[in-house]
């Protein structure tokens, strides 16, 4: 039993050797394999450094060239426009010479000179008119007022015989105004002596007349008879009474004559 407890603990010490040789190898594995990574990510971070350096580098460089090319480029510019002026500047002292000045203040005065004598010619014509029309129109009013005072005479016969003309076809008017309102008076009294007359015989006793005894005159029954519009059928019973060739003596209170 104590080789087998002796075994035991033999085996057991070699395995917890093996264990230890085992943790002792995968430290160092892992440990070297930790070493490889920090020198390849130092390695990384130094390649990405050197590669942000170099694309600064690059803007840099860019930049410089092109300040420089903008600076060269505003330098031209420059150089060309205080060309420009400085021959401007000798285009206008070439223009204001004493000699151009003098000509140019004497091309003026002319040209001044001209417009006030065009416009004294301008105003010598106006008033030369002016004075034209002012004595056409004296010589006209003065002809004007002559004729008036050689017409004023006839104007005033002929305005004293147009006011008699208009008094007396006033007066004729009025005549005739009368004249048409007596007549219209006689007509209405005449015309109501009539309706009198007419009312009167519709009032009294109710005659028919023969055909014989008929007469052409304007008397009261015609009158009646036109006034009521009677006479066609007047003439409606006559023509029944011929058929019948006989008038009866009494018809409702009617007297036949």
């Amino acid at each position: 039993m104590q080789r087998e407890h002796r075994g035991d603990v033999d085996a057991r010490k070699h395995h917890l050797e093996n264990e230890k040789t085992t943790r002792a190898a995968s430290q160092k594995r892992y440990e070297e394999h930790a070493r490889q990574l920090t020198k390849h990510e130092k390695e990384q971070m130094a390649k990405s450094r050197d590669a942000v350096e170099q694309a600064r580098l690059k803007r840099e460089a860019e930049t410089m060239h092109m300040r420089t090319g903008l600076k060269e480029l505003k330098e031209a510019i420059d150089d060309a426009n205080l060309a420009a002026l400085r021959k401007q500047v000798q285009r206008v002292r070439a223009d204001t010479s004493d000699e151009k000045i003098r000509r140019a203040k004497s091309q003026c005065i002319n040209a001044r000179w001209d417009e006030a004598d065009a416009l004294r010619q301008e105003l010598n014509k106006f008033k030369a008119t002016r004075r034209d029309q002012e004595l056409l129109y004296l010589s006209t009013a003065v002809q004007l007022n002559a004729e008036v005072a050689r017409a004023r005479p006839d104007a005033e016969v002929a305005r004293r015989r147009t006011q008699e003309q208009a008094v007396l076809e006033a007066t004729e008017v009025r005549r005739r105004s009368e004249e048409a309102e007596q007549r219209r008076r006689e007509e209405k009294e005449h015309w109501e002596a009539r309706q009198r007359a007419v009312h009167e015989a519709m009032q009294g006793p109710r005659v028919a007349l023969r055909d014989d005894t008929l007469d052409t005159s304007d008397s009261l029954l015609n009158l009646f008879s036109r006034m009521f519009g009677f006479n066609r059928q007047r003439h409606v019973k006559q023509h029944r009474s011929e058929g019948m060739n006989e008038w009866p003596e009494h018809e409702h209170g009617v007297v036949r004559l």
